[in-house]
C-alpha cells in the first residue's frame, strides 16, 4: 500500500530552502546533522540568493507535482534547476540519500499494520492512487505534511529521534478527509483568536476543522493501538483548542467505525455562538 523512497526532488527543494533562510526548527537541541551539513557546505560553495516567499509546502506540493506548473512558481522552477546542478550537490544527495534509507528502514516493518489500523476505524472511502512515503531530514525535526493529487499521495515527516509513528499515521489519516469537505459553518471569532497566533498562520478557519479532526482521530486511534504508543494530545493539539472538543465526543460515544456521517454529526454540535471553554 505505501512504497518508502528518499525523494531527490523534496532533497534540491530543501537544500535551497535551507541555504536561503528557511530555520524553523521544533528541536530545543537544534537541527538535524545532516541539515546542518548540507547548510554548511551550501554556505562554503556561495550560490546565487532566493526569496522563497511562501510556506515550504506549497514548494513542494508544485515540485513533487504531475501537473502544470503555476505561473507563481516559474521563477522558483528555475532557480532550482541552478541549483540543482551546482558543484557538490550530487554528492551531498548521496549522503543525504544514503541517511534517509537508515531512517527508512527504522518505520518500514511498522507501515503495513497502522495502515490496517487506520482502515479498521474510518468507514471513510478513500481514492485508490498509489501513496509514497518519505522522511525529509532537511526539515524542522517532527513536522510533516501529506500532498494529495489527483493521481497520487505523498506523505512526508521530518526527522525524530526515533520512529514519529503518530506523524505518519496523522498524514494518512488527512488523505481520507482532504477532499471531504468538512467544515463547520461559524466558528466563532473570538474562540479561534484564542489560538495561538502561530498555529493561526498554519490553520486559517477554513482549514482548522480538518487538522482538528485529524488530530483527534489520531489521539483517538492511538488509545487503542496495538503499534503506537498512546500519548493522548499533545501541548500543540491542546493549544489549537478544537483537537480537545472532538476528541472529548470521541471518547463519550466510543465508536468503532468513525463514518463521514459521524463527522458530520460531530461538527453539528460546534456551530458556536459564543466562545467555546477548552480544557
Amino acid at each position: 500500500m505505501v512504497q518508502t523512497k528518499p525523494i531527490f526532488e523534496l532533497f534540491v527543494l530543501y537544500s535551497a530552502l535551507n541555504y536561503n533562510g528557511y530555520d524553523k526548527e521544533n528541536n530545543p537541541r537544534g537541527i538535524h546533522p545532516m541539515r546542518k551539513r548540507v547548510r554548511d557546505l551550501l554556505e562554503k560553495r556561495g550560490p546565487e540568493k532566493f526569496d522563497f516567499e511562501y510556506h515550504p509546502y506549497h514548494y513542494a506540493w508544485q515540485v513533487l507535482s504531475s501537473e502544470h506548473t503555476n505561473h507563481d512558481f516559474v521563477d522558483v522552477l528555475k532557480y532550482l534547476e541552478y541549483f540543482q546542478k551546482l558543484e557538490g550537490l550530487d554528492q551531498l544527495w548521496t549522503e543525504v540519500e544514503t541517511a534517509t534509507e537508515k531512517e527508512l528502514d527504522l518505520y518500514r516493518p511498522k507501515l503495513f499494520g497502522l495502515c490496517e489500523e487506520v482502515e479498521s476505524l474510518l468507514d471513510i472511502p478513500r481514492a485508490e492512487m498509489p501513496i509514497t512515503f518519505t522522511v525529509n531530514l532537511l526539515e524542522s525535526y517532527y513536522r510533516g505534511f501529506s500532498l494529495n493529487y489527483p493521481d497520487k499521495t505523498i506523505l512526508i515527516t521530518g526527522p525524530s529521534d526515533c520512529p514519529n509513528l503518530k506523524n505518519f499515521v496523522h498524514e494518512l489519516i488527512h488523505t481520507y478527509l482532504y477532499d471531504k469537505n468538512l467544515t463547520v459553518v461559524n466558528i466563532e471569532q473570538k474562540g479561534y483568536l484564542n489560538i495561538p497566533e502561530e498555529l493561526r498562520k498554519n490553520y486559517p478557519p477554513e482549514k482548522i476543522v480538518e487538522e482538528s479532526l485529524v488530530r483527534a482521530l489520531t489521539a483517538y486511534l492511538s488509545a487503542r493501538s496495538k503499534i503506537l504508543i498512546n500519548v493522548g494530545l499533545e501541548k500543540q493539539d491542546r493549544d489549537l483548542s478544537f483537537p480537545v472538543v472532538f476528541l472529548r465526543y470521541l471518547d463519550e460515544v466510543r465508536p468503532e467505525k468513525v463514518s463521514i456521517d459521524f463527522l458530520v454529526k460531530s461538527l453539528s454540535r460546534f456551530q458556536y455562538k459564543k466562545t467555546p471553554r477548552f480544557s
